[in-house]
C-alpha cells in the first residue's frame, strides 16, 4: 500500500530566528516514524549521506541531500545529534514555496524516486492537510488508501506513470525532466540568498549575482592567495584555488565574500567534509577526529585576515557557526 509523508513546516525547519526569517539554513526534520520512506542512512558514517530524486507536479526536478545527523554515535564529538534531515534549497523551496506552516507532502514511487507537493494556508484543503499531518506525525505514515477526501496524492503517485504511457522522449523531456543536474551545473544555477542579520558585507549583494562574481571578489580579498595556506603556486594567479562556501549555497548561505574563503583544493575539500572549520574569531579549527598525526594540525589556529581595506568582508560568525554545527566541528 503506497505511503504518504505530510508534514506542517515550523519555524526553526524554516530559518527562522523567533520571527526573524534566514537565521539559519533550512531543512525538513524527518521523524522516526517516516524514515521508513527514505533510502537507509548507516549509523558507522559520520553525518552520512543520500542524494534524492524528486520531481514536482509542474514537472521540475531536483535533487536534495538527506543527512543522518548521528553524532551521538561518535563520543569524539561535543554534539550529540541523532536526527535525519532533508536538506532544502532555493530549487525546492521556489518550486514549492516553502516556509514555516506551509504543509509539505512527499510520496516514494516506483522507480525509487519521490513526488513533492505543498499545501498553502491559502488553499481551499489547508485545513483537510493540516489535519492529516497532525495525524501523519502520530503514525509517521499515512497510507494514501486513508486519505479518501481529496484526489492530490493521487496525483503526485500518477507523475510519472503518465510520462511513460506517452512514450514519447519530448513530452517526457517536457512534463518530467530527468534529474541531471551535476555539482557543476548547481554552481551555475546559484542565485543570491539574503544574508544574515548582522552581516556588515550584506551590501554587495546586488552586486554579486552568480558563483562567478562570488569567486572574483574572493580572488581580490584574498589576494589571489589561499586563505589559509598564505600561498599560490603562481603568483598574482588563482591557478588551483578555489572559491569555497563556508555556510552552503544549497544549506540557504548566500553568494557573499563574508560566506566565502578562497582555498587550495585540497583544503577545499577538507572543508567541504567537516575536517576543518571556523572559529567565531575567524581561526582555523580541527575536528577533534582527525588523527593528531595529521598534516591538517599545521593549520589550527591560523587566523582568516582578508587584505586592508576588506575587513568586512572577512568570514561572518553565524556562517562559521552553522558550517561547524553541521559537520560537529
Amino acid at each position: 500500500m503506497p505511503e504518504v509523508f505530510i508534514k506542517k513546516l515550523q519555524s526553526q525547519e524554516s530559518g527562522y530566528s523567533g520571527d526573524k526569517p534566514n537565521q539559519r539554513g533550512k531543512y525538513i526534520l524527518i521523524p522516526k516514524g517516516a524514515l521508513s520512506l527514505f533510502p537507509v542512512l548507516s549509523k558507522e558514517i559520520l553525518n552520512d549521506t543520500k542524494i534524492i530524486k524528486s520531481t514536482f507536479l509542474n514537472g521540475h526536478s531536483v535533487g536534495l541531500n538527506l543527512v543522518y545527523n548521528n553524532a551521538k554515535y561518535f563520543p569524539c564529538m561535543k554534539r550529540k545529534h541523532n536526527e535525519v534531515r532533508l536538506y532544502r534549497n532555493v530549487f525546492l523551496d521556489g518550486d514549492l514555496n516553502l516556509d514555516r506552516n506551509i504543509i509539505f507532502i512527499a510520496v516514494k514511487l516506483d522507480d525509487g524516486e519521490y513526488a513533492f507537493d505543498s499545501i498553502l494556508p491559502n488553499d481551499s484543503e489547508y485545513d483537510l492537510f493540516d489535519k492529516l499531518s497532525s495525524e501523519c506525525m502520530e503514525k509517521g505514515l499515512l497510507h494514501s488508501s486513508e486519505i479518501t477526501e481529496t484526489s492530490r496524492i493521487n496525483s503526485l503517485f500518477t507523475i510519472k506513470s503518465e510520462a511513460d504511457i506517452l512514450n514519447n522522449d519530448d513530452i517526457i523531456k517536457a512534463t518530467n525532466k530527468i534529474f541531471n543536474k551535476t555539482e557543476k551545473e548547481y554552481k551555475k544555477a546559484r542565485v543570491q540568498q539574503p544574508a544574515m542579520v548582522g552581516d556588515k558585507a550584506a551590501i554587495f549583494s546586488s552586486l554579486i549575482k552568480s558563483q562567478n562574481d562570488f569567486a572574483k571578489y574572493l580572488r581580490l580579498i584574498y589576494d589571489n592567495k589561499c586563505a589559509i595556506r598564505g600561498t599560490s603556486l603562481i603568483t598574482d594567479n588563482h591557478a588551483g584555488l578555489d572559491a569555497a562556501h563556508i555556510q552552503a549555497d544549497t544549506h540557504g548561505g548566500p553568494l557573499l565574500p563574508s560566506n566565502g574563503l578562497l582555498l587550495s583544493s585540497d583544503l577545499h575539500k577538507c572543508f567541504d567534509q567537516g575536517y576543518l572549520g571556523l572559529s567565531n574569531d575567524n581561526r582555523v579549527v580541527i575536528r577533534s577526529d582527525v588523527p593528531k598525526t595529521s598534516e591538517l594540525y599545521k593549520y589550527e589556529g591560523v587566523v582568516i585576515k582578508p587584505i586592508e581595506g576588506y575587513e568586512m568582508c572577512a568570514p561572518f560568525h553565524a556562517y562559521s557557526e552553522f558550517h561547524r554545527n553541521e559537520h560537529s566541528i
